[in-house]
């Protein structure tokens, strides 16, 4: 597999973040960058932790009320971008997890 390609010796350098940054997996789609992220935690020692998102919507004043029916848990959880959270993370201990944001300039 890919990761074995750019990781090898994965599992001894689990803890050293320098070998993790030295190479990238680039991935053209999410659902790529899932199945990598996946097939990698599979062979990982130890027992995994899921987290699941939010999947209700806030109602305010102001919210389209009689089109909130059409998003439902299953619609909420497919979506699928770069600036959502996944609906399921999943992750052992001591797995490095990289955190990204968007600073966001509302002025």
């Amino acid at each position: 597999m890919l990761v074995n390609f750019v990781y090898p010796d994965l599992m001894a350098n689990l803890t050293n973040s320098t070998y993790i940054k030295e190479c990238t997996i680039l991935a053209p789609t999410l659902k790529v960058v899932n199945n990598v992220n996946n097939h990698t935690m599979d062979f990982l020692i130890g027992d995994k932790k899921i987290y699941f998102s939010s999947d209700s919507l806030c109602i305010e004043d102001g919210n389209m009320e009689y089109e909130l029916d059409t998003f439902t848990p299953d619609v909420l959880n497919c979506i699928n971008c770069s600036r959502l959270h996944p609906y399921k993370l999943t992750l052992k201990q001591g797995v490095l997890v990289m955190l990204l944001s968007q600073m966001h300039d509302y002025r």
